[in-house]
């Protein structure tokens, strides 16, 4: 059996085919979290091919290939997490939360900005990593939601500190190539993910290949910004509306962001502002 935690909840997946375990593994994590476990959501696989996943006891479907069970067991955990939390008044963020220099920032971009890659170079440059990809904010609290970091093909010309642990990472097909997935914990990093306040916001913006510059942006934009997109959903437009004010109230930064070195340099040179 797998078992792993995301946040509040924990997920068991049992299989009778032992092949699936380590495809399954794609989908865990072993970040410290913050949170006592206080939902369990249960995965039965059966078969060998074609698979049959039941949820709770409940028919989900039938599935030819491994990828395609873990896709389904992914997407269904991490949404009814996600869904758990909504209820509860916080709004997702489609963000990565890091440390650098003592200061605890969000980086918030649309998918492909290179949050992942950016944080995988900010981890092996001795900074902090909480999470790449998804965060939750409440009352001007933050928590990142936990996965593994998701990088794209071409992330061993950034980080080439990753190229020995090659054979350690689990991957995943998608429309853009082979996914690599990063755990922390498991390369020997302290992965605690914390309740807490943010001390910077980043907005990203890419430019692959081209010139990294990093801009200062007053609580207007900022506001106005984040309203437009960096906030993913919430129980209600007001609420929408209430995280934007209260994460861009300081304003922060615009980082367009071409190389991931140059862009760990402008977030070093932002912490120590």
């Amino acid at each position: 059996m797998i078992s792993f935690q995301l946040l509040s909840c924990r997920v068991e997946v049992e299989h009778d085919d032992p092949r699936l375990a380590e495809v399954l593994r794609y989908a865990d994590n072993c970040a410290q979290q913050p949170f006592p476990v206080r939902r369990t959501f249960r995965y039965h696989v059966i078969g060998r091919g074609p698979f049959l996943v039941q949820e709770e006891g409940d028919f989900l479907g039938e599935w030819e290939s491994a990828d395609d069970v873990l896709y389904i067991i992914y997407g269904r955990a991490y949404q009814r997490a996600l869904e758990r939390f909504v209820l509860s008044g916080w709004v997702v963020l489609h963000g990565a939360v890091v440390g650098v220099k003592g200061s605890r920032m969000l980086l918030l971009g649309d998918k492909g900005a290179g949050k992942s890659t950016l944080s995988a170079r900010l981890l092996f440059s001795g900074h902090r990593v909480e999470g790449d990809e998804l965060a939750l904010e409440r009352d001007t609290n933050v928590v990142a939601f936990p996965r593994q970091l998701h990088l794209k093909p071409g992330f061993e010309d950034h980080v080439p500190e990753l190229r020995s642990h090659g054979s350690g990472l689990r991957h995943t097909r998608s429309d853009l190539g082979t996914i690599s997935a990063l755990d922390p914990g498991r390369l020997g990093f302290d992965w605690q993910l914390e309740v807490g306040l943010i001390d910077q916001v980043v907005l990203i913006s890419p430019n692959h290949g081209g010139e990294t510059r990093m801009e200062p942006l007053p609580p207007f934009e900022m506001i106005q910004k984040l309203m437009s997109g960096a906030i993913n959903w919430g129980d209600s437009p007001g609420a929408l509306v209430a995280a934007a004010t209260r994460l861009g109230r300081q304003g922060g930064w615009q980082l367009q962001l071409g190389d991931p070195d140059a862009g760990l340099r402008a977030l070093e040179t932002a912490a120590s502002a």
